[in-house]
């Protein structure tokens, strides 16, 4: 089996937990992440938001309102949760 990268095993998890929405701001510490999802965007949505705290509510909401769980992705930096 050849290497995977860290972003695209991330991916697969979420694949795997049947996770279809991720909500956050790309940054430079999750840039990589972003860039997997962008790779399974036919599988996984990832919502841009303008805010980290709106990220955490809107995942929650999604999972509240459709029993789905919701991924939301922040920064270490200001205005991170």
């Amino acid at each position: 089996m050849g290497k995977v990268k860290a972003n695209m095993a991330l991916v697969s998890a979420l694949k795997a937990w049947d996770i279809d929405h991720v909500y956050g701001i790309p940054g430079d510490s999750i840039d990589a992440v972003v860039d997997g999802l962008k790779v399974a965007e036919n599988d996984i949505d990832f919502i841009h938001v303008r805010h980290e705290e709106v990220a955490s509510l809107a995942a929650a909401a999604y999972t509240k309102l459709t029993g789905k769980i919701a991924v939301s992705l922040a920064i270490g930096g200001p205005g991170a949760i």
